[in-house]
């Protein structure tokens, strides 16, 4: 009987080897005649780019292999990968959607693995949260527990860690990236694939920082960068883009924007070079290095890399990801006091899937329409904010600081010292900010000691603050200009004239200098109230 029994597993698994070898071989002959119809030398007249080849009507290939269903799923999905691999992910999406419903229509004989893998590619396209979460599951259940299907499970991982993060579940995304690190980056995963390693340590970088995981999520984004760089030597594999931006984000978050220019410089000339000049992922790349110009003080520079990129994606693939870095733009553009421009901006890159956007994109557009309120001219009174800080703790904690700081910015604007006291109160009982590590914060605490006449202490925070920027390579810019308008305000109160006008000298060369935008002098005036009031 167990004789009988191995001799029919091994003609069965014989079968089924054989009839891979032959689909290969149909899948294989398919395409290379599709690309041998694009040789100019054998097809002559204008020659057609990969990308037209991409274009292909995937009916035809569904007609052409009517009694060969499992085939025409397999063109489908490698097309499919490939179009989203060259970032036209509409295109790839349509693709996908035929054959799923292949798949629908039980006309398809397919492995599990097989299956848990479309499911997965369809997951990582699809428009609807709900749907791809779903698809990933099934998925799952799929090849749960089961060794050989390591890599794809490591995906699957990834795509749950993705959605949790989307909706906001930060924990859980941090622990699913790290379930997809397990299974795929001990010693021996690496030098089997060390490609998909490098790609789930650049995506933990995000899923840990987000988690409140620091330390992970430099750790992670260095571990992914250097891999890269041991294993691809020449700098041109497709992975390069997502691990510099990784590597590049962790690198500002550590004070080292210069160091993440020059990554993501390099970056962007290699993915030209592998891709050619019009691939999303040069403003994939672009969007970090916005992010690091901003962080040394260029933010005229920023706010022009984030037009430059959110433009180049809006034209091609508008429901990728521009939410979250037009917030960043609109932010850039507040901080210079370019209110109309933040209005227009939301206007012109308006997102085309509102019900996609990231939880926490929505919640970063809300303290943005804020700052708006406030630059336009708006009142928000104490009770006001009070109620904003209770919204914001109960949704999207991770900008409640930031809030409390505009709310005690406020509060000195209005003269209301009794409310600026409550606000530096909440921000003391509260451990969630380091004071000493937060730009915002520190520029806050001066203007409230000078306002509550506390002289020593606001220049002392000055001294800090000064070499706090400039640890951070930042030496130029908005920040500067309004620490040293900070300081012709102490200047003032103590009736030091000539220092307070050099200071204030000081103040507008640092904001011309790199800004030159026309409000900034009611910035300066803002921050030196006493040497205007007269």
């Amino acid at each position: 009987i167990l004789n009988a029994f191995y001799t029919n597993q091994l003609a069965s698994e014989r079968d089924t080897a054989t009839r891979e070898a032959e689909r290969a071989e149909v899948v294989k002959d398919y395409l290379i005649n599709l690309f041998t119809e694009a040789d100019p030398y054998e097809s002559p007249g204008e020659p057609i780019k990969v990308r037209s080849l991409l274009e292909e009507n995937t009916d035809e290939i569904i007609d052409q292999f009517t009694d060969q269903p499992e085939i025409a799923l397999e063109l489908l999905h490698v097309i499919a990968n490939a179009q989203s691999n060259l970032t036209y992910q509409n295109q790839a999406l349509a693709t996908m959607e035929k054959g799923f419903e292949l798949i629908e229509s039980k006309s398809v004989e397919i492995e599990p693995a097989e299956l848990a893998k479309y499911l997965t590619s369809f997951s990582n396209l699809h428009e609807h949260i709900e749907t791809r979460f779903e698809l990933l599951i099934q998925a799952r259940n799929l090849v749960a527990g089961q060794p050989e299907d390591r890599f794809l499970l490591a995906n699957i991982e990834n795509g749950l860690a993705y959605i949790s993060f989307t909706e906001g579940l930060y924990k859980e995304a941090s622990n699913y990236i790290q379930n997809a690190i397990d299974l795929i980056c001990s010693e021996d995963e690496i030098k089997e694939d060390p490609a998909f390693c490098i790609s789930m340590h650049s995506d933990a970088y995000y899923f840990f920082d987000r988690a409140g995981m620091e330390e992970e999520a430099f750790l992670s984004a260095e571990r992914g960068y250097k891999l890269l760089l041991e294993y691809f030597s020449d700098s041109s594999h497709p992975n390069y883009a997502g691990s510099a931006m990784a590597y590049a984000s962790s690198l500002i978050d550590n004070q080292r924007p210069n160091d993440a220019i020059n990554v993501l410089k390099n970056g962007k000339k290699m993915v030209e070079s592998y891709y050619g000049p019009d691939n999303l992922n040069i403003a994939y790349l672009t969007y970090p290095q916005a992010i690091a110009e901003s962080a040394r003080g260029f933010d005229n520079i920023a706010v022009d890399l984030w037009y430059e990129a959110l433009t180049m994606v809006n034209e091609r693939e508008p429901n990728l990801g521009i939410p979250i870095q037009l917030n960043f733009l609109v932010e850039r553009l507040l901080n210079l006091r370019r209110v109309e421009d933040a209005i227009k901006a939301y206007e012109i890159f308006e997102y085309h899937d509102p019900e996609s956007i990231p939880h926490h994109g929505v919640w970063e557009r809300k303290y943005n329409e804020v700052q708006i309120k406030l630059l336009s001219g708006e009142s928000i009174s104490q009770s006001e904010w009070i109620e904003l800080a209770e919204s914001f703790s109960n949704n999207y904690s991770q900008l409640l600081h930031f809030l409390k700081f505009d709310a005690l910015e406020n509060a000195i604007e209005r003269n209301d010292l009794d409310s600026a006291d409550y606000w530096v109160k909440r921000v003391q009982s509260n451990e969630d900010i380091n004071i000493k590590n937060n730009r915002q914060a520190l520029l806050a605490m001066i203007r409230y000691y000078l306002a509550q006449n506390s002289l020593n202490d606001a220049e002392e925070l000055i001294t800090k603050t000064q070499k706090y920027l400039m640890a951070r390579e930042e030496i130029q810019g908005p920040r500067m200009a309004k620490l040293h308008a900070l300081k012709a305000e102490k200047h003032c109160q103590i009736g030091e004239s000539l220092k307070a006008l050099e200071a204030l000298q000081q103040a507008e060369q640092y904001w011309n200098q790199v800004e030159g935008h026309e409000s900034g002098i009611q910035t300066l005036r803002i921050h030196a109230q006493s040497c205007f009031s007269n």
